[in-house]
């Protein structure tokens, strides 16, 4: 059983990176926005945009994922004291 929390909690540290970096694009966008807002407006595309929102919405998909993996592996725990 100890080995399946291992695989678990590397499978959330996994998804956890992969959902920074889906983030970082969005990221980027808004420091471009606050610190050179012109130059922001000129640069980034409708396309561009579609695409950091759907970036943005696998990140968010990816936590909600690290959630659910963390919940299971409270379970667990939880089992496991009784």
């Amino acid at each position: 059983m100890s080995d399946f929390k291992q695989v678990n909690e590397f499978r959330k540290d996994l998804i956890k990176s992969l959902a920074y970096w889906c983030f970082s694009p969005l990221g980027i966008l808004i420091l471009m926005f606050i610190f050179d807002r012109p130059d922001c407006l000129n640069k980034i595309q409708v396309i561009d945009i579609a695409l950091i929102l759907l970036f943005s919405l696998l990140g968010l998909e990816c936590i909600s994922k690290v959630y659910k993996i963390s919940l299971e592996i409270d379970k667990e725990k939880h089992h496991d004291n009784y």
